[in-house]
């Protein structure tokens, strides 16, 4: 005879998504749901080498882009390498970086560092430099220890359709 608990996490889990259950469930019928939106954003987060869904993941970014006449901007809040995935580590997160590669090429794309983002080597500045000449904006609070200064700038800002929008990078050192 086997007895099903929930957990405390999962408890908590849902009691902290409570309250947006009634904001959602408002918002559904608001005249504002039914206007056109000025922005979409698509996040995520915590990747971690994840390749067996790397490619859904970017056909469902296409799909979804292209649903849309609004401006979108992708936003990948760190947390993209894995260094207990053999195939990123023998590769040097070859997919990781294709997969980079393909985002800005749906929307313009953000990415936060995150403190696994340096998994693969030990200096994230050439990580960023490389980031960057993929075409993505990099943002983060985290603090290169050897010298006190930031991996990128912490805040950027983006023009997308009509909108101004300020970013800020905040990651977990």
């Amino acid at each position: 005879m086997s007895q099903s608990f929930i957990s405390r996490r999962h408890l908590l889990q849902w009691a902290a998504c409570l309250p947006l259950a009634g904001a959602v469930a408002g918002c559904a019928h608001s005249p504002v749901a039914q206007s056109r939106p000025k922005l979409r954003v698509l996040a995520i987060s915590d990747l971690h080498s994840s390749y067996g869904r790397i490619a859904q993941l970017l056909a469902a970014f296409r799909a979804e882009v292209a649903s849309s006449d609004a401006p979108h901007l992708i936003v990948v809040n760190g947390d993209s390498f894995e260094k207990g995935n053999v195939v990123s580590v023998r590769s040097e997160g070859a997919i990781d970086w294709a997969f980079m590669a393909e985002l800005p090429k749906i929307a313009p794309t953000v990415f936060n560092l995150g403190n696994h983002d340096n998994d693969l080597v030990h200096d994230l500045h050439p990580v960023v430099a490389r980031m960057r000449s993929l075409g993505l904006t990099v943002v983060s609070n985290l603090i290169d220890k050897r010298t006190g200064q930031p991996y990128a700038p912490s805040t950027a800002q983006l023009s997308l359709g009509d909108e101004t929008l300020r970013i800020v990078g905040l990651g977990t050192p």
